[in-house]
């Protein structure tokens, strides 16, 4: 019921700031940011957060809200994921923090594991979009999507950063204190699951775009979808230039593998 009640002053406040954007009536000013300190007496009461700090996280949002985004690097070494302890509360989660403007997502979470744990990355896919209201996090003022991101190491040493006291890799039985306003176990677990049963995450329709091939020097591009059952499947696509190629795609439990023949 909390969260319900924190939601409900998430958007009164959202109004109020959206109002006080396209008000064009002095009166109707003064009921928005009327509106607009109602919520943040009631974002800190859900929050246990000072009224104050509320009204200077505020302070210079304008124009029409938006949800934040919070990027988190998910790597691993063999059976175990990488963690960083934070500053702030001696606990510990996967590297990020919230995006920042300018970057893409994958340069964004890159940037937040280079600065937490000294280590040069490389962004692989998108595993999970995630909606915090969703999930057992404390009450915060900010509604807030989180980018969980499968990240590979290509260099860096392991170590803390400015924000961070530790760095290390952890198994799912020897998890540490997690900082549940920043990742909570149903996350960790989710994030492992892929690890162990990554075919979960693949969609029953996988479509590839821009697929490259070379033939007598010439480059072709061309779009095509795959669609895998199980082990031992195969389907044949044809959707680029006549007779170009044939495809084959072979679905197990754990990998795609897909075979071109350049006729």
């Amino acid at each position: 019921m909390e969260n319900k009640f924190l939601e409900l002053a998430q958007k009164i406040q959202s109004i109020a700031q959206i109002g006080l954007t396209y008000v064009n009536s002095p009166y109707d000013e003064e009921r928005y940011a009327e509106l607009r300190k109602i919520s943040f007496e009631m974002m800190s009461l859900l929050s246990n957060t000072p009224v104050e700090k509320i009204h200077d996280l505020f302070e210079h949002e304008k124009g029409y809200q938006t949800p934040k985004v919070d990027v988190r690097g998910i790597i691993f070494r063999g059976d175990k994921m990488l963690l960083v302890q934070e500053k702030s509360d001696n606990r510990w989660t996967p590297p990020g923090g919230w995006a920042e403007i300018g970057l893409t997502p994958y340069e964004n979470v890159c940037k937040e594991i280079r600065e937490e744990a000294g280590l040069e990355t490389k962004a692989i896919r998108l595993l999970a979009a995630l909606d915090k209201k969703c999930y057992a996090h404390p009450p915060t003022p900010w509604y807030s999507y989180k980018l969980f991101i499968l990240c590979e190491e290509t260099g860096g040493k392991l170590e803390a950063g400015m924000e961070t006291l530790n760095a290390q890799f952890f198994g799912i039985n020897e998890l540490p204190e997690l900082s549940i306003d920043r990742i909570t176990n149903e996350q960790i677990e989710l994030m492992f699951e892929y690890r162990n049963k990554p075919a979960k995450f693949f969609n029953k329709y996988i479509i590839i775009n821009s697929f490259k091939i070379n033939k007598s020097n010439e480059r072709r591009y061309c779009n095509f979808v795959c669609r895998g059952t199980g082990t031992g499947h195969q389907y044949s696509n044809q959707l680029c230039n006549k007779n170009l190629f044939e495809l084959w795609v072979y679905c197990n439990r754990y990998s795609w593998w897909i075979q071109k023949l350049i006729s």
